[in-house]
């Protein structure tokens, strides 16, 4: 066996995993060390094997990336090429021969070796706070649960439209009112909260609602009105008209019989409407006549509303 004496290289173990027991690599090197002192036969005292050499003590202070200093303060060892190199710190020197081993128990396998110090590097892969981490952590749990909570996006293409007109103060004198039809204008406020109406649109003195989107609606008129009184039963008619189409729109309309003698009347209808999409943006207005002869005829009282059935 060779007497080699370059200390192993930090990669090997010096306690073999398998065994409990001092690795052969280490092993090796101490016992070439105890050969080539003498194998217990030199005059050499601990002592003497303690002395600092005669140049200035070497000081290793490595720096592995992102770890700082390794050993802040290494004695006795040069850098080695060998990335992360820690090297042993000084030990205590015996004051005297006291703590040697006596030479009859001089042997290799009863060397004493002081305890490696053990060195607790950080946890690169798991820091414990990066700049600001926390905070936009918090944010970003805030900003989901805004989303979670906040009511869903308005969209303007569905949702419950709706307008309507009512006149209360403007007096309509229609006067004569017979063979023809007569439209009801000049309406004095709006029946909804949303002034012009929202989805569907209001013109107050053109007396006409406006559908902004075709669906399903319901539409509302009411009228009271005021005439002469004579001995027959009289009827006049009432209907819904499309002023773009020029052309009543269907199934909104009705007949009003007026009793013998009767001079004021007030009717109600609510009906169902479909608004196609050739009928979308469309005025519609309330006519009244084609009946009846009546003189002295004035709407007094009126309303014309309509709103859609569900979202459209």
């Amino acid at each position: 066996m060779s007497n080699i004496t370059s200390i192993p290289a930090p990669r090997a173990p010096f306690i073999d995993e398998r065994t409990g027991l001092i690795s052969r690599e280490w092993y090796r090197f101490f016992l070439n060390l105890f050969t080539l002192t003498g194998s217990g036969t030199t005059d050499a005292s601990w002592t003497d094997l303690q002395l600092a050499p005669a140049d200035p003590t070497v000081v290793v202070d490595m720096d592995a990336p992102g770890l700082g200093s390794v050993c802040p303060t290494c004695y006795g060892a040069l850098p080695s090429d060998e990335y992360g190199l820690q090297v042993l710190p000084g030990y205590p020197v015996p004051p005297d021969d006291a703590g040697l081993v006596p030479p009859t128990e001089r042997q290799a396998d009863n060397l004493i070796i002081p305890p490696y110090p053990e060195l607790t590097l950080p946890d690169l892969l798991s820091p414990t706070n990066p700049v600001g981490i926390t905070q936009r952590v918090e944010n970003l749990a805030s900003d989901v649960q805004g989303l979670t909570l906040a009511p869903a996006p308005f969209d303007p293409g569905t949702y419950v439209r709706r307008g309507g007109m009512r006149k209360t103060s403007t007096i309509q004198n229609i006067g004569s009112l017979g063979g023809s039809w007569v439209s009801i204008t000049n309406y004095d406020a709006d029946g909804f909260t949303a002034t012009g109406g929202s989805g569907v649109s209001t013109a107050l003195a053109a007396g006409t609602l406006t559908a902004s989107a075709p669906g399903d609606y319901v539409v509302i008129v009411n009228i009271t009105a005021t005439f002469d009184g004579v001995a027959a039963t009289r009827i006049y008619g009432m209907q819904v008209y499309d002023t773009i189409a020029a052309a009543i729109v269907p199934n909104v309309g009705g007949i009003v019989v007026i009793p013998p003698s009767e001079t004021y009347d007030m009717f109600t209808i609510s009906l169902p409407v479909v608004i196609s999409a050739a009928q979308v943006n469309h005025p519609l207005i309330v006519q009244i006549g084609t009946g009846s002869s009546f003189t002295t005829f004035a709407v007094v009282n009126a309303t014309f509303a309509m709103y859609s059935v569900g979202s459209v």
